[in-house]
């Protein structure tokens, strides 16, 4: 994140000084989503880190075609 931030300031210092980071449980932010009409937080999207989609990818099962009706 301080790398993003860093980078950010030497582009843009007045952008980077309109960003703030908090820290909250995910289930405060999730409830807020859900109950709030704030459009920013319509903006938020959450994404899972490349650890954890590679994880996933590699416990899931390998997709296999599923067969076309056989005709009688």
């Amino acid at each position: 994140m301080d790398a993003l931030l860093s980078d950010l300031e030497a582009r843009n210092p007045e952008a980077r000084a309109a960003v703030s980071i908090g820290v909250l449980p995910l289930e405060a932010m999730l409830i807020e989503m859900q109950n709030s009409d704030d459009e920013l937080l319509n903006q938020i999207r959450l994404l899972p880190d490349s650890e954890t989609i590679n994880a996933i990818q590699q416990s899931a099962p390998p997709a296999t075609p599923e067969s076309a009706p056989q005709g009688q």
